[in-house]
């Protein structure tokens, strides 16, 4: 138990799949693990598409195969700040983004 650094805090439209303590009823499937984003979601189906950038472009998507939490949904960058963080509280677990700003074209 204990807060871990995300890799994908490093690196711009990334994934990396965290195993997760316990057993997650997802659905008619059981997970233990999940794959987080660095542009905010959560993929469930094991997927490692970074479902890069908005909710815009993944609403325009048809048919809709992913299943996912997507509680951003916006191209971020954790490249150029912040971290992604993990937090394995035993029967729970927290995922938070802090500091990671929008990506921004130059």
């Amino acid at each position: 138990q204990g807060v871990v650094t995300l890799g994908i805090g490093t690196a711009d439209d990334d994934t990396e799949e965290i195993e997760l303590p316990f057993n997650f009823s997802w659905f008619s499937t059981t997970l233990t693990s999940v794959v987080v984003s660095s542009n905010g979601q959560l993929n469930m189906d094991g997927s490692r598409d970074d479902n890069c950038c908005t909710a815009d472009k993944v609403a325009k998507i048809s048919p809709y195969t992913g299943d996912r939490i997507a509680f951003a949904q916006e191209d971020l960058n954790p490249s150029r700040s912040g971290s992604v963080y993990f937090l394995d509280r035993g029967s729970s677990v927290v995922i938070s983004f802090e500091g990671v700003p929008f990506f921004i074209k130059h």
